[in-house]
């Protein structure tokens, strides 16, 4: 009446199987209670044959899944071994299975793309606009574990065809991949959105440097005048999100009105409103060289001097530092070679004071401190 004795229990598990092993310290038959927890459920078929080696397979098991077991063995007397509670855990090798693709929200620039999963499992989309996928592009990896996926694809071209296929893999990284699919974006009729509007005055340079942005790559171009109606335009046609465009010959302290424009690859076209600018030059001209006195005769005097920007051309001069004479020449220039006449006499030396004085186009002068020269009044020497 003595039952069998059960030792060396092991188990082997696959996704969706058990092999358990044991043996008994006599010949008895082999049966296997099971079930998802202790009260177990389920019986596998009686194996008859009396043993001392004994091999059961638990099958339809489910992958990933913690089961408890327990041994029932009798030998030959009927004599009956029912072991403590066991427990295992089968394997997950099987990857997703991916269902119900579909796409939609398409616009020029976006998409959304929807799929499910039998398991719970993370989200990716790979696409390209090649159906071999090369150059390939990936969204970041989602690595919520969901059945139901949704991924957004952003920053797509219009009118453009791309090709895709969705990615997920469980938590035990069994991944799959889906076939390609398809999708063509929209028409691009949005224009770009301009931004960030400003404006820069070199006001030595007469110029005016305006720049903005754009959120998608357009052409640039100005339109500026002294009224709202403009009246020039200047313009680049490359495609770029940072734009940048200078007027040139600007007048000194002269408002002006400007507008930015922006057209896309898809000839949507974008106007700034009315903007303004001022060139409001304080800066009074600086002497590069000068001033000189040259070529110095008994009745005439030149001098000469170069200013960094365009200014007026003027000489007061006399015979104290009060002046009493003025040379005025208002075209505006950089290098000044006033030609002084009807000053001195033959046959004295005569001695000048003077100083120059030159104003910008915004009305900014310059004025040297005084200065002297002396005419040459020697008469001229006959020979022969």
């Amino acid at each position: 009446h003595t039952p069998p004795v059960v030792s060396s229990i092991a188990a082997s598990v696959t996704d969706n199987s058990a092999t358990i092993t044991w043996t008994t310290n006599e010949n008895a038959n082999s049966q296997i209670e099971y079930g998802p927890d202790s009260s177990y459920g389920n019986f596998t078929t009686l194996d008859t044959n009396y043993v001392t080696s004994h091999s059961v397979v638990v099958s339809g098991l489910t992958p990933n899944v913690q089961y408890h077991y327990r041994i029932i063995t009798k030998d030959s007397a009927n004599n009956s071994t029912t072991t403590a509670d066991q427990s295992l855990t089968t394997t997950d090798s099987t990857p997703p299975v991916i269902s119900s693709i579909q796409y939609s929200g398409l616009t020029d620039k976006a998409v959304t793309i929807t799929w499910t999963t039998d398991e719970l499992a993370d989200s990716q989309v790979l696409y390209s606009v090649n159906s071999n996928f090369i150059p390939l592009l990936t969204t970041t990896l989602d690595t919520n574990l969901v059945s139901s996926h949704t991924v957004n694809l952003t920053g797509l071209a219009a009118s453009t065809k791309y090709y895709f296929k969705v990615k997920s893999a469980d938590s035990h990284a069994n991944s799959t991949t889906s076939t390609s699919s398809n999708f063509t974006t929209a028409t691009d009729v949005t224009p770009p959105v301009i931004s960030s509007i400003s404006y820069s005055i070199n006001a030595n340079a007469l110029t005016a440097t305006i720049t903005w942005t754009t959120d998608e790559p357009s052409n640039s171009s100005v339109d500026y005048g002294l009224t709202t109606g403009y009246g020039t335009t200047i313009s680049n046609a490359s495609y770029v999100t940072n734009h940048s465009l200078t007027i040139s010959s600007i007048a000194p302290n002269q408002q002006y009105h400007f507008r930015v424009g922006s057209t896309d690859l898809y000839a949507n076209n974008k106007l700034s409103s009315d903007n303004t600018f001022t060139d409001t030059d304080t800066t009074p001209p600086v002497n590069t060289s000068g001033p000189t006195v040259t070529a110095v005769t008994a009745v005439t005097a030149t001098i000469d001097w170069s200013t960094n920007e365009l200014a007026t051309t003027q000489v007061d001069y006399g015979l104290t530092a009060s002046y009493t004479n003025q040379y005025i020449d208002g075209n505006l220039a950089l290098t000044h070679t006033p030609v002084l006449t009807g000053i001195g006499s033959v046959g004295a030396d005569v001695t000048y004071h003077y100083r120059v004085k030159t104003i910008d186009a915004a009305g900014n002068a310059l004025t040297t401190s005084d200065a002297t020269f002396v005419t040459d009044g020697t008469p001229p020497v006959v020979t022969g």
